[in-house]
């Protein structure tokens, strides 16, 4: 059981990259004070939490309902992650985040909802963690000591987030734009492999079951 948490631990933590949104916190929240920052902090994380929970809960039924397949799924999302984990090695999510707005009042009502979007949406909860977590929830259906193993992870990675998004002033101080964009690019290049292997296990997966049906 410690190898499976530590298995999706690390599936998550390399997915979400905390560290990767703290120039983007920092950005939006830089006119704030710090009270405002933690309350900010707290909200995206929250936000976040609820809909990877969500999707914890109902992805795997969703699926069902749809008729997707588990070698679909893995197949899907494992080039969603690919994708997503170029961008990170190219640098392309580090780009900066500007919630646009039409005159002060759109300009206030934006900032004031930014811990929704871009934070919660699609910083913390991306397109990569909701698939992860929902393909993981996928594999250990029926097995409720796994379940609730992948819930406990999920919980602490996001923790961690929220934790580093409290103090991100300290933290984007000592890593600084160079080592946030190192560790950014070492976990897309992990993050890659990842998806490689999800695509070839989808395959692997789908020529069984025409073997099986042939």
């Amino acid at each position: 059981m410690l190898a499976y948490f530590i298995k999706v631990f690390v599936s998550f933590i390399v997915i979400m990259n905390p560290v990767s949104v703290i120039p983007v916190f920092l950005q939006i929240t830089a006119q704030e004070v710090a009270e405002v920052q933690r309350k900010m902090a707290i909200k995206a994380t929250i936000t976040a939490a609820a809909i990877l929970l969500v999707f914890a809960v109902v992805g795997d039924w969703l699926l069902t309902q749809l008729e997707i397949s588990a070698s679909a799924l893995l197949i899907a999302g494992g080039t969603l992650l690919f994708i997503f984990a170029i961008r990170r090695v190219l640098g392309a999510d580090n780009e900066r985040v500007t919630p646009s707005a039409e005159g002060e009042r759109a300009e206030t009502q934006a900032k004031r909802d930014s811990f929704v979007f871009p934070l919660a949406i699609p910083m913390i909860a991306g397109p990569g963690a909701l698939t992860v977590v929902t393909f993981q929830m996928k594999q250990v259906t029926g097995d409720f000591t796994s379940q609730v193993i992948l819930i406990l992870a999920l919980l602490l990675v996001l923790s961690v987030n929220g934790i580093l998004l409290i103090f991100a002033n300290t933290v984007g101080r000592a890593l600084g734009p160079t080592g946030t964009n190192v560790i950014t690019r070492v976990f897309g290049i992990i993050l890659a492999a990842i998806a490689a292997q999800l695509i070839l296990n989808g395959i692997s997966t789908f020529l069984k079951t025409v073997s099986f049906f042939a």
